[in-house]
């Protein structure tokens, strides 16, 4: 069982990918109803989820990592 203060090992894999990294970030971003851009109905183009959505919050554990390393 992984330890709830460790990052999930996929923000950890991202984290060897800081470009990858900010292309989550910069796609996945709030709406004005506070929905994910990056998260819409296929073929609507219409955000659903909440955000912050999951592929966010992983994203910014990752960038989190990146900026500890440096």
């Amino acid at each position: 069982m992984r330890d709830a203060t460790e990052p999930s090992p996929v923000a950890a894999q991202l984290a060897r990918m800081p470009q990858v990294v900010e292309v989550l970030l910069a796609a996945h971003v709030p709406d004005a109803r506070s929905r994910c851009r990056g998260c819409g109905l296929p073929g609507t183009g219409s955000a659903h989820l909440a955000w912050p959505c999951s592929l966010w919050l992983v994203a910014d554990t990752a960038r989190r990592l990146l900026a500890t390393r440096h």
